[in-house]
Formats: C-alpha cells, structure tokens, sequence
C-alpha cells in the first residue's frame, strides 16, 4: 500500500490497494483521518513518531497494527517513508509505504513467549533437582527453605516469598506476612493424608497481581516444599519405628531381618522357613550376613551386595532390589528385598532392617501378560494386513470377472482370466487363515468335507514344514464330513502340524488319518471324552521326540511351553482346545517319550448332503431393475470397481467418501433403496455406527454392510431381521448380486 503526505506531514493520498484494505471509500484526506485505520492502542505513539520525523526531516520508520476491513481483524503493519526534497534542499513531498508483517509478528511473539516458559521450566527442573540433592544429602529443612525462597525471588521479582511450617493445623494468620500496599496470597502445602505441614505465602504489590503462570509456578514449588517436608518428617519417624520391629516381624507374612553391621550378626523372622523352606536355627550359614549370601543366585550375588554396599556408605536411607533366591528344595524364587539403613546421630550406618517379599507368582503373571499383549499386537497387525488385502482382492476379483464375460468363451484369453480368479480366491483364502489366527472373525460352523479341506491345504502345509517333513494324507468318505468353522479348522490344523515339526528337528514323517467313529460313551481313560455320538476323528501323528509324562497334562494350559524363551508363546495348544471345545468337539493327545506324539480331534459329524463345496462356484447373477444405491466406501479404487460394478447390474448408484458425507446428504436424497456400507471408515463414524443411525432413522431401507476386516458387528447390530446383511470381502460378482436381491425383497 502506497501513500504521500505533504511537507508539513499531512497524508493528502492513499492508493486504491490501502482503500480496499481498510475499507475507506474516500482517496483524499485532511490532516488525520487516515488514523482511522490504525488501532485504537497505536494512535498516539504513531502520530508523536511520524510528527518528529516530518519535524527533523528524517526518514520515517515504524511498525503499529491497522484494522483489515473485510475480516475486522487489526494485522501488523511495516510503515516507512522517505522526504523527497527540491534544488535547495526542501521537502517537497513525503512518500510512504506499508507491508503487512503480521504473520511474522505473530511468529516472533510466539517464540518469545515460548522461550520465556523454556527458561522457567529449566529453572523448575533446577531447583526440583537441588531440593532433591539436599534432600539427599540430609541437608536441614531450613537450609532447603532458603533454596526455595531464594528460586521463587529470582523468578518472580515483584513477590516476596514466606514459609511457615506447623507442628498442628493451625491456620496462617496472613497480616503477619503483609506489607503495606501488597497482595498476599496463601498456598496450603499438605501431605497425603491430608494435614496441614505448611504455607507457603505470596506477598506482592497491589499494582503486579499474579499471572496464571504465576500461580501454576507457585503452586508447584509448593509440591518440592511438601516434599522436602514429608522426607524429613518419615527420618525421625523411621527412628520411633525401630522399637516396634520385631512385633512387626511376628504377624508380617514376609520374611523380616535385621543385620548388625558392625558385627556381620543376622537375624530372620519365621517367614524364612515357612516361604523358603531355610530354618536358621539348624543352618549356621544364615547366622551371618557374609555367609547367608549363598542362597543368592550366583548370576545376581555380585550386584545385590554391590547396590546394597553403596547405599550403606552414601547418605541414601533405603535399598530395594529384585533378585533370585535359592529355596531349601534347590529352585528359585523371584525376591523383593527392601531394606532401611539406621544411622547414628553423625550419619554412620549401625544396621539394616528389611523385609523379604516372595514375588514368583508377581513375575510370572506379568510375563505371561506380556506374551498376551504381543500376541494381540500381532494378530492385530495381521488382521489390519488382511483387511487391506481383502479391498484389493475385491477389486481384483471383480474386474477379472468382468472381463471374463467381456470376451468369449472361446477366446484364449480366457485361460488367463480363469488363472486370476483362481489366484484371487486362493489370496482370499490367505486372507481368511490371517483373520482367524489373528482372532478377528466370528466362529462360523458349516458343514465341511474334512478329506477335501485338508487336501486342498497340501501345498500350504508342505511350504509352510518345509522339505523335512514328509506329509501324508489318507482316510475320508462321505463319512468325514463334520460341522466346524473352515477357517478357524485350518488354523488349529496348522498350528498342531508346526508343534508335530518341531518335534522332529531332523526332519520325518507326518500322518494325517481322517475316519468316522461312533462314541457310545466316555472313552475309557477319559473323564471328559466326547459325548456319545458320531464324529469325525482327525488323528496327527509324528515320529519325533514325544512328550515326557510328568508334563503331558500341562499341554492345554495357557503359557505353558517347553520351548526357549522368545521362541514360543505357549497359547498355541490352548487356542486349538478353546476352539474344539466351542465346536462341541474333544481333542485327545497320546504320547510316547522318545516316539512320537498322536492328537487327535473329534468333530461333530454333519449330514453329508450339507457339505459346503470348498473349491467355491459360480452363482446366477441376479440383475437389478434401476434401484437407487447408496454406497459408502473409503478406499477410492474399491470404491469405483464397485461404482461401475452396480450399474453394470442394473442399478442406480450414488457413491460417497465416507459415513459423514452420507449423513450430509441422506435427507437430500430421494428414493435411495439400499445402504451399501464398508464397515471400517476413517472419520470417526464406522459403517456399523451409520447403519444404526440410518436404521433409526429409515426404519424400512434396506441395509448391505461390507468389510475386509470380518469383524464380529452381529454383537453390535440386529441383523437377524434379513433386512440389514454382512457381505465379506473379497467378494464375487455373483455374491453381491445375490446378496442385494435378498435384502432389497426380504
């Protein structure tokens, strides 16, 4: 923005740009109205400052805020001019300029203010670490009240700072802290019970009232206070306590002791013997504290009596340390060992008292947490890995579909489509054996040719125990067909497979035996056999090393496992059970050491004629008759394969981004007959969460969800009314055409 004053500094110009700026309509002004434009708080300063160039006849140089007409905003503003001066030197005329700086004013202010609460955080973080040194360094409280005066001062100079610290609840009287003209303002400083160990007063001059930042500094400085209060209180308090130890060690579960240092002497509470099975008064080794010291794992002995010697000769007043102990039977324990040090009056040590805590069943409840917790990170990066396949198999799928029928059935060409759709089911497959490892997809129980199943599972067995491992497959009939979920079935098959390799580490044979039996009653040497009935009995059987007997009614149990650490998570086993048994099946293992292993399975068996045909097939397409579809899809390239692959079935579509988009335009759209949904969406609302607000508010339109996620949505919405369905991808041409014609006429 350009504009010229004349010599005496009146603004007699402004150009077209600054008008549209400030919304001034007239391009003349006498002297002073262009202050208009500037912020109420910059007038005068502006004005002295402009008027004192024009008198000295200096070039004029300063930044002040002018308002912005069309946001109302005032913005930053760089304003310069220079004098433009005739032959003999005389001012003829000023030229001026203005440049908008806000943003950059802005970014100043805000690294300044940023800076200033850096400097103060470091100078908290300081006096934090030197309250806890003097703490340390058993330093009196007077001497860490003047640390915290002397911080509060340096940071807040218009305050002054007071502590007063109570041996009772007696409130403060603040007159005996104000000063003339001041603002006081108390701060409580009390423990975590509650009672009152101080205050912490604020005095400052009425005309420099406190900040927000102020108090917050102010109110954690009080914490350090509390702090060094409560430390110092818990040493004395540490000293009355010392009379009451051995009471302590008579009802206390742990095992109590006490060390005399000068004497190496030892004593042990009957929490010895009762959790470790040690009886000092029959083992001279626990007399002393040098000699005690072999019950500790020879792995932890080294750092145990080196942490332990470092707090006894530094001012520290406890130690605590976890380790291995050695208990009377030769195994061991996880330990918690905490000790006080009990100084003289001069800060020399005289003895230790501690406590012992037995934490075996702590330890092993938290690795076996862990192992969970990883599991379910890999299975939840699993089923994220398969929900993402499963969009591009969709599209795969489908197009390949679509160009099956674009080209005839004589055309070569078509040998090349039929590779794709086979490799795309067999991905789709993949897929599923994904989601059911990583427990992401309800249990579905079909009726299932178990022969056909395990042989078209050949060449994934096969890859996955490698060239070692010879694998064979016999049995069947129109018998082996039983009632089991396919997908979970593979997963528990292959998990049995992978234990049967591992115990062959050479290599070997492996035997798959699939028959029908009939189960009168229990079987003999089981308590908990099937129940009488027909199964289908799936018997794997290795040669490798067997299962020792003292173990091999632990197998089923969660974590348990015989191999190394960080190469098994012992779930495997118990999975397979927990999914036999939610079959209303039974699994059996006979072992013999150094022989080998049988498992087998008993499944339900099915009416053969129910057999669900596993190699897939394709369906009638059923076209629609220019219905109107509403689909709801995130992924752009699924969501226009399945754009084009509607129409070309006959029905109008309106595709949207995601499940606010369609909540933006459903009551805007007329005569939309059917939801298509994906189910997991960006954008906070799930295709789930759609189908309940659309349901509650069309009660009667027909609602098609999709995921390649396969998650559980029948425990989130009611979908047994056929008029909301669940359509997994990937899906074919056929199955969607299906699926459509059987929500929209239900």
């Amino acid at each position: 923005m350009v504009w010229t004053a004349t010599p005496d500094g009146v603004v007699d110009f402004i150009n077209e740009e600054f008008v549209r700026y400030t919304g001034l309509e007239d391009l003349h002004y006498p002297a002073g109205e262009w202050l208009m434009a500037v912020h109420p708080d910059d007038r005068e300063v502006t004005v002295e400052r402009w008027m004192d160039c024009v008198q000295r006849g200096v070039v004029y140089k300063t930044e002040f805020r002018i308002k912005h007409q069309a946001s109302g905003h005032y913005r930053w503003h760089f304003v310069s001019a220079k004098p433009s001066r005739g032959a003999a030197g005389r001012i003829l005329r000023w030229f001026g300029s203005t440049v908008d700086i806000h943003s950059s004013k802005v970014s100043d202010f805000v690294i300044q203010e940023s800076q200033a609460r850096l400097k103060r955080h470091h100078d908290l973080q300081s006096l934090e670490n030197k309250v806890l040194d003097s703490i340390s360094a058993g330093e009196s409280l007077e001497s860490i009240h003047e640390l915290i005066i002397s911080t509060v001062q340096y940071l807040l100079p218009q305050a002054t700072c007071h502590i007063k610290v109570f041996s009772d609840s007696k409130p403060v009287v603040l007159d005996e802290f104000a000063q003339p003209s001041s603002l006081c303002q108390c701060f409580p400083v009390s423990d975590s019970s509650g009672n009152l160990l101080a205050n912490f007063v604020i005095s400052y001059q009425k005309d420099a009232a406190p900040s927000a930042d102020d108090l917050s500094l102010i109110e954690r400085i009080s914490q350090f206070l509390r702090v060094a209060i409560e430390r110092t209180n818990q040493h004395l308090q540490l000293k009355r306590n010392e009379e009451r130890f051995r009471l302590v060690a008579l009802v206390t579960s742990d095992v109590v002791w006490e060390c005399d240092l000068s004497t190496d002497e030892l004593f042990y509470s009957d929490g010895l013997k009762l959790l470790f099975g040690h009886d000092p008064s029959r083992d001279p080794a626990l007399k002393k504290a040098s000699t005690a010291s072999k019950y500790i794992h020879p792995e932890d002995l080294s750092h145990v009596v080196g942490t332990m010697q470092s707090v006894i000769h530094s001012s520290q007043e406890s130690w605590q340390l976890k380790y291995r102990y050695r208990r009377a039977d030769g195994s061991y324990a996880q330990v918690v060992n905490h000790a006080y040090v009990v100084r003289d009056t001069d800060g020399r040590p005289l003895k230790l008292i501690g406590s012992v805590k037995d934490i075996s069943d702590q330890v092993s409840l938290q690795e076996q947490l862990r192992a969970s917790q990883r599991l379910e990170a890999v299975g939840q990066m699993t089923g994220g890995l398969a929900h993402d396949f499963n969009n591009l198999l969709t599209v795969i799928l489908g197009n390949a579909e679509r160009l099956a029928d674009a080209i005839s059935e004589e055309d070569p060409r078509q040998i090349y489509v039929h590779t794709i759709v086979k490799a795309s089911l067999h991905g789709a497959e993949l897929t599923n054996s994904l989601l059911a490892f990583a427990r992401k997809q309800p249990l579905k129980p079909q009726s299932v040719n178990i022969l056909d199943l395990l042989s078209g599972m050949r060449s994934l067995l096969l890859s996955t125990l490698g060239e070692q491992i010879d694998l064979l497959i016999r049995g069947g009939g129109e018998l082996s067909v039983a009632q089991v979920d396919p997908i979970q079935f593979k997963s528990a098959i292959i998990n049995l497979c992978l234990n049967a390799r591992d115990s062959m580490p050479q290599g070997g044979h492996l035997e798959i035996d699939i028959n029908s039996v009939s189960v009168q009653a229990r079987l003999d040497h089981l308590s908990e056999g099937p129940a009488p009935g027909e199964y289908v009995r799936i018997s794997i059987r290795d040669h490798g090393e067997g299962i020792a007997p003292e173990i091999i009614d632990r197998v089923f149990e969660p974590f348990f496992t015989t191999k190394e650490v960080g190469k098994g998570s012992g779930l495997g086993l118990s999975m397979v059970y927990g999914f036999i048994k939610q079959s209303r099946g039974y699994i059996q293992i006979e072992s013999t050491h150094g022989q080998g292993t049988c498992v087998s399975i008993y499944l339900p068996q099915a009416v053969v004629k129910e057999a669900i045909d596993m190699q897939g097939g394709n369906l009638t397409v059923n076209s629609g008759h220019g219905e109107h579809i509403l689909l709801v899809e995130d992924d752009e390239m699924v969501r226009e394969h399945v754009e084009s692959l509607l129409i070309s079935l006959g029905y109008r579509v309106t595709a949207l981004n995601n499940a606010a988009e369609c909540l933006k335009v459903i009551d805007q759209l007329k005569n939309v007959d059917l939801l298509f949904s994906d189910i997991v969406m960006p954008g906070g609302v799930s295709g789930t969460q759609l189908a309940s607000i659309i349901r509650n508010k069309f009660p009667d339109l027909p609602i098609l969800l999709t995921s390649g996620y396969a998650e559980d949505v029948f425990s989130e919405l009611a979908l047994d009314d056929g008029r909301m369905c669940l359509l997994k991808k990937p899906y074919r041409r056929s199955d969607l055409a299906t699926m459509l014609q059987k929500v929209l006429h239900k």
